[in-house]
């Protein structure tokens, strides 16, 4: 028989998530929500060069989404971000 845990609980770092509710719903609301109201214009027939100025920004959307979630699931950005910049390969394939 295993003797029961000594000393105070450890919280989970799921017991503080922002939003609450299910798993996925922390990210899928803010990364559509963003992206679908920028989008909108477009879909209803705005046109020319400002047409595509916002379906390019719609396309960020998704990202800044999970930036935000990462901030406020007490994550760190600088630590989710620092893969961005160690490149692995030379920068000659990247053209």
């Amino acid at each position: 028989m295993v003797p029961p845990p000594s000393g105070p609980p450890v919280r989970s770092r799921r017991a503080g998530r922002w939003p609450p509710g299910p798993p996925g719903d922390d990210l899928r609301v803010p990364a559509y929500a963003p992206s679908w109201t920028v989008w909108a214009p477009v879909l209803l027939g705005l046109g020319g060069i400002a047409g595509a100025v916002l379906f390019a920004l719609g396309d960020f959307g998704p990202a800044v989404a999970a930036g935000i979630v990462e901030d406020r699931t007490d994550g760190s950005l600088r630590a989710w971000l620092n893969p961005l910049w160690h490149w692995r390969v030379p920068l000659r394939f990247y053209a």
